[in-house]
Order: C-alpha cells, then structure tokens, then sequence
C-alpha cells in the first residue's frame, strides 16, 4: 500500500472523489471509514454531501488528525492512557500546583510577579496557557523539551534565552507529576512499530491494521498539524489503504509567490529580479502562505514515500467568469489577473441566481453592527435566490470568542 494524494481546485470535486473511494466494500462491513477533517463544520458538510449521494451516510467517523493518531497509538501502544497527559484540559491542573512552587532563583520574577498578583482563576487561565504553550512545543519544538528533561539548556545557561530558566523548571517537574509519561514520546514508538510493520511485508502490515482496527483512512482538506504528524501519516499510508484529498487553488506552480511586502523588499534590494514577481495575483502571497505551506509539506512527503498524485484538474478547460466571485477564483486558479479584464460590469443575474457583483464588501462601526449587516443580508439572499440552502452558507471569523 501507499499514500495517495488527490489535488483540485473544486472542494465539491473534491468531495465526490472521496464519495467514490467508498464504493468498494471493506472486508469487515462493521468497520469504519475514517476521514480526518481540519474543523467540525468540514466534517458536517462532507457528512451532508455523503448522505445527499448515498441516501444515507452511516459507519463514517470523522476524526481530527492530532485525537485520532493519539486514538491509533492508544490501541498499538500498550500501557498507553486513552488521553494524552499533555492535554491542556489535564495537564493544566498539575501546572497549576506546580505555581505555587516556584522557586526564589533568577529568571522566575516576572511569572511568580504574574502568579502572585492574579486571582484563583487568573492563575488557572496562566496554568491553560502554559500547558497549550508546552503542547505547541510538543509538536514543534520536540528538541527543546528533550534538552531540559536531561537537565540542559536550550540558550547559553540560566542567562540565555528569555522565560527559559522557568519554562525549563515546569517542564522537569511537570514530567514527574503526570501519570504514565514515558521519557520516550508515544510518536517514536508508533513511528517504530510502523517501520517493523513495513519491512516485514503484507503480514506484518495485515497485523498492525488489525491491531489499530481499520482499513482505510481519508484525509480531507488543508489538515492543520506538526511535520512529524505529516511523517506519522505518510509511514501510515505504508499500512494501510490512505488518501488525501487536498486543495490546490492554482494550476500552475505557486509556491514562488511572495506577498506584496516581499516584493517591495525585493524590489528595494534587487531591483533586477522585481519583474519576476510583477503581475501576480495579490491574495496567493498575501493570504495563501499558510496553504503554500501546507502543499511544500504534501510534496515533501511525495518525495519521501511511494505516492501516486492525481493533479488532472491541471488539464481542465480554462473556465470562464460570469461574476466578480468567479473571476476572483478563476484568476487565483490561472495565476493571472486576465479573468477579470473579460467580466461584463452589470447588475443583471446570470442562470444560478447570484448577481455578477458576488463580491460586497461592508464597512460597519462594531461586531454588533456586523452580525446585523450579515443577518440581513443573509435574509436578502434566501429571498433572492430559491435554491440557496443554508447548509451551504459559510461564515468565516478571524476571532470566534469577538461574536
């Protein structure tokens, strides 16, 4: 088995590629279909467009990718707790014991300043935040934490980086308060067991799937993780049956764009490279670097495993704008900016309904006058188009916790 990777353009494309690598049947009927999804509401929506398909969409689990590779390593790991104890919601309890601990030694003053002046549930917020600082490290900064559990130091001793001496302190003694912490992460131990699995053929693969107790997995969308969980699932996908379905907004290579700061800089400093960046399509390098990222980090697994990688949306028609919403789109997909010189300017309505000026943008005076602006405007829509659903409408928020 390998990895597979299925690349487009279209998340409803997309979507029904997935659909269609349900049709063949598992060998046990009782077992599920993973797929792993980077939020609740692209889980919804692909359970919605499963169901519309089939008539029904059952024995399907949507997973996200940092519980379910915690729920793999739970059922080949033994001895391994069902939750990790690196959880924020478990292991801010022992942080927070451990600030009433803090030592009288250089490098504290600022924390057992903060500690000291903070209410009860102050210092529960301040033991969350550590304990989500210290997940983020797990993920990225895996070196780090190996150094202070052996007692070293990540800057030139006590003195060297900032908040380090009390950081390198909670980590030592937060290793000893939890439970079932191996010095070992579970990640290097599944990472092995994987390993074993693949040089030891089909049986040792056959015995490691039944071990974890699935066939096959999917992946849907711009799935947000650590590179070594992107490693974790390429080595997954010498197992088991395992396919990615992930978008690319651009048929033509875009991992070179830079954001317009860039190319200012790069226009100040070499001013006989600009013309290289000129022309391009503003909002791949200015609001694409996380998805850039993303697809640098599918392609390095390509490079590292036996992958088969369908780009056929590459080969597709170039497709014509009928509104500022698709010449949007399309001029993302082209590369070019040419899309929006062909777009008629009018008001009228094309055949779906949608107005040829499917861009509004409102300026409001709060998140109270927003949330009204959108609720009427959204009112106005189901109105004016019939068929609109409300399954179908997406509403995106920089900050959630605001509204």
């Amino acid at each position: 088995m390998a990895l597979s990777i299925v690349l487009d353009n279209d998340a409803e494309r997309l979507a029904d590629a997935l659909a269609a690598s349900f049709d063949a049947p598992l060998a046990d009927p009782f077992t599920e279909d993973i797929v792993v999804v980077p939020s609740l509401g692209v889980g919804r929506w692909l359970q919605q467009r499963l169901a519309r398909r089939d008539g029904v969409c059952a024995r399907v689990s949507i997973e996200f990718p940092g519980r379910f590779l915690w729920r793999l390593l739970e059922r080949a790991v033994p001895g391994l707790p069902g939750r990790s104890p690196f959880d924020p919601a478990i292991a801010r309890w022992a942080i927070l014991g451990l600030l009433a601990e803090l030592p009288e030694e250089p490098g504290f003053e600022l924390l057992r300043a903060r500690v000291g002046a903070a209410a009860p549930l102050g210092r529960l917020d301040l033991a969350s935040d550590v304990a989500r600082v210290f997940e983020r490290y797990l993920a990225y900064r895996r070196d780090w934490l190996e150094r202070w559990a052996r007692g070293g130091w990540i800057g030139s001793g006590a003195g060297g980086l900032a908040h380090e001496p009390w950081q390198r302190w909670l980590w030592s003694r937060l290793l000893e308060r939890l439970p079932g912490v191996s010095r070992e992460h579970p990640f290097a131990t599944f990472r092995r067991l994987l390993d074993d699995a693949g040089r030891t053929g089909v049986d040792g693969a056959g015995r490691l799937r039944r071990l974890m107790g699935i066939e096959r997995v999917r992946l849907f969308g711009v799935v947000p993780m650590a590179p070594e969980q992107f490693e974790l699932y390429g080595a997954l996908g010498e197992v088991l049956d395992l396919r990615w379905f992930a978008p690319d907004p651009c048929r033509d290579f875009w991992l070179d764009v830079v954001s317009a700061a860039q190319a200012a800089r790069i226009a100040a400093e070499a001013p006989d490279s600009a013309w290289l960046y000129a022309d391009e399509p503003a909002i791949l390098g200015d609001w694409g670097r996380a998805h850039r990222d993303f697809l640098v980090q599918l392609r390095q697994l390509e490079e590292r495993y036996q992958v088969s990688v369908d780009e056929s949306f590459r080969e597709l028609p170039e497709p014509a704008a009928g509104n500022d919403l698709e010449a949007l789109q399309h001029s993302v997909l082209l590369r070019s900016d040419a899309p929006w010189d062909g777009l008629a300017r009018s008001t009228r309505r094309d055949a779906a309904g949608l107005a040829a000026a499917a861009i509004e943008i409102h300026a409001t005076h709060g998140p109270t006058r927003q949330v009204e602006v959108l609720h009427d405007r959204l009112l106005a829509l189901f109105d004016e188009v019939p068929q609109l659903r409300p399954q179908e409408v997406v509403v995106f928020c920089s900050n959630i916790a605001a509204y």
